[in-house]
C-alpha cells in the first residue's frame, strides 16, 4: 500500500508504506554507526573474508543514492546536505578539472594551459568551448568531451560501490553515469553532437553500464526551465550564456518522459519539486530525508527470477559469499577500467579524437615540457611517466586507434609498424566527409 506525502513537493514516490521498513535508511540523529575498516582497500584491494566478513560492516544505510535533474537546479547542494543528514558519503559531480588537472604536482598541472600555444583543432576540448563554438561538430570534439565525463562518472560510481562494501557506508552521488544518454539526446537535438556520435555514445553506455549496479534510489529534482535560467544568470559565468532554453527544455523532457520510466525497472524513483523546498534549509532537507527513510530499499520479498527492481543488490546481499564477491569486485577498479577502454571511438568520427598527424603535433609539444617525464602514479597498475598516462587518459596517443585513417595516418602507421609498434596489419578505413 502506498500513500501521498502530507507535504506538497515530493510529487512521486515508489513503495512508500505507512510503517517504516525494518531495513530502511536511518537518520544520522538516530545514532547510525559504522564499523570502519582500517584496511587501505583502495590500494590493496579487499581484505580476505576470513579476517573481515562483509556483513560486519553492512547496515541500514549501506545504500546508493543518485541525485538527477536539470542544469543549475541545486543538485550538488541537496546531495551534500542529504549525505550529511543520512551520514552517507558525498560524491560530487564531475567537471573539467577531474580529467585536465594532474594532482601529482603542487600546484596541480592544468593541461588546458597548453591551449594557449596549440591551434584550435588541437586544443584540449573543454565544456566552455562546447557552449561557445558556433559549430562544435565541425570545429570541436564534443564526443571526446562527453566520453571523458562518462568515464569519470563511472569510475566515481564504481569507487562509491567499493566504499559501500568495504565500510558499510552508502553514498549520495551528484548525477550518475546512467543519465548519459539524456545529455546525448539533448546535444544532438541542439546541434552540439552528431546523430552518429549520439548513437555510438548510447551504445558505449550500454556496454559499460552492464558491469555497474543500478542505484537503490534515484532522487529527481523537478524544476521549470525558468528556474535553471535564473540560477545560471546568478552564477554570472560568461560561457554559460551559451546554454540555450531549448537545450534545458530537451533535458527536462527526456528525463521525465524516458529516463525515469526506464529507471523504475531497477531502482526506486522519487521526484521532488525544487520550488517547494530550500535545500540550504536544514529542516527542509531533514524532512525530505525522513520521507525517504520510509522507502523499502531492500525489497527482499521480490522474486529473484522474475522481478528486476534492485535485482543487482538483492543478488549481492543474498548470502556471505555473494557479499564478499561483490566487495572483491568493486575493490578492483581495473574491471571498470577495462570496460571503459574496451571500445574505441569509430575512426570516421572526427569529433571524437585526432588524426595521426594532429596527435603527433600535440605529443611533440608535450615532450618539450620536462614535467611530462616525471614518474606518475595516476595509473596504479601499469605505472609510466606522466606523459604516458596523459596520452592514455585524454586519448591523444598516436599509438592508439583513436584517430581517423587518412593519407598522413597511413604513412605514420607504416613508420611505426617498421619499429614493431604494430603486431598486425590494420586495414585503413577512410572517413566519408
Amino acid at each position: 500500500m502506498s500513500f501521498a506525502l502530507l507535504r506538497p513537493g515530493i510529487l512521486r514516490s515508489c513503495s512508500l508504506g505507512f510503517t517504516q521498513p525494518r531495513c530502511a535508511l536511518q537518520l544520522k540523529s538516530k545514532g547510525i554507526q559504522y564499523y570502519w575498516l582500517d584496511h587501505p582497500y583502495e590500494k590493496l584491494h579487499a581484505k580476505p573474508s576470513f579476517y573481515d566478513r562483509p556483513q560486519y560492516h553492512l547496515n541500514e544505510n549501506s545504500k546508493s543514492i543518485t541525485v538527477e535533474g536539470n542544469i543549475a537546479v541545486g543538485k550538488g547542494t541537496f546531495a551534500r546536505h542529504l549525505a550529511d543528514v543520512l551520514y552517507l558519503k558525498y560524491i560530487p559531480g564531475v567537471n573539467d578539472d577531474n580529467f585536465f588537472i594532474d594532482r601529482n604536482f603542487e600546484p596541480g598541472l592544468d593541461y588546458r594551459d597548453y591551449n594557449k600555444v596549440l591551434p584550435k583543432r588541437l586544443q584540449f576540448y573543454t565544456t566552455e568551448m562546447l557552449y561557445t563554438d558556433k559549430d562544435p561538430i565541425k570545429d570541436g570534439k564534443p564526443l571526446y568531451l562527453q566520453q571523458n565525463y562518462y568515464m569519470y562518472r563511472c569510475l566515481d560510481y564504481w569507487k562509491g560501490c567499493g566504499h559501500l562494501f568495504n565500510t558499510g557506508q552508502g553514498f549520495v552521488m551528484n548525477r550518475s553515469p546512467f543519465a548519459t544518454y539524456v545529455f546525448a539526446r539533448a546535444m544532438a537535438e541542439c546541434g552540439l553532437l552528431s546523430s552518429d556520435a549520439r548513437d555510438w555514445l548510447q551504445y558505449y553506455d550500454k556496454h559499460v553500464s552492464s558491469v555497474l549496479f543500478r542505484p537503490h534510489l534515484i532522487v529527481y529534482l523537478r524544476s521549470p526551465v525558468s528556474l535553471s535560467r535564473r540560477n545560471l544568470d546568478k552564477r554570472a559565468v560568461p560561457w554559460e550564456s551559451g546554454i540555450t532554453d531549448k537545450f534545458l527544455e530537451v533535458i527536462k523532457q527526456v528525463y521525465e518522459s524516458e529516463y525515469l520510466d526506464k529507471a523504475t525497472r531497477f531502482s526506486e524513483v522519487t521526484t521532488i519539486d525544487v520550488e517547494d523546498y530550500d535545500f540550504n534549509d536544514e529542516n527542509d532537507v531533514t524532512y525530505i530525508a525522513e520521507q525517504l527513510c520510509k522507502i523499502d530499499l531492500d525489497q527482499k520479498h521480490l522474486s529473484t527470477d522474475i522481478d528486476t527492481k534492485l535485482i543487482h543488490w538483492r543478488q549481492a546481499m543474498f548470502n556471505t559469499d555473494s557479499k564478499y564477491f561483490s566487495r572483491m569486485r568493486f575493490s578492483n577498479t581495473r574491471v571498470c577500467i577495462d570496460r571503459l577502454f574496451g571500445i574505441q571511438v569509430p575512426d570516421d568520427m572526427p569529433e571524437g579524437g585526432l588524426t595521426m598527424a594532429e596527435a603527433k603535433r600535440v605529443v611533440t609539444l608535450l615532450k618539450r615540457d620536462p614535467r611530462m617525464h616525471k614518474w606518475s602514479v595516476l595509473n596504479p597498475w601499469d605505472g609510466g611517466s606522466t606523459l604516458d598516462v596523459l596520452l592514455g587518459r585524454v586519448r591523444h596517443n598516436p599509438l592508439r586507434r583513436t584517430y581517423r585513417y587518412d593519407e598522413d595516418t597511413l604513412k605514420e602507421m607504416a613508420m611505426y609498424r617498421s619499429f614493431g609498434y604494430y603486431s598486425r596489419t590494420v586495414e585503413p578505413v577512410y572517413a566519408i566527409d
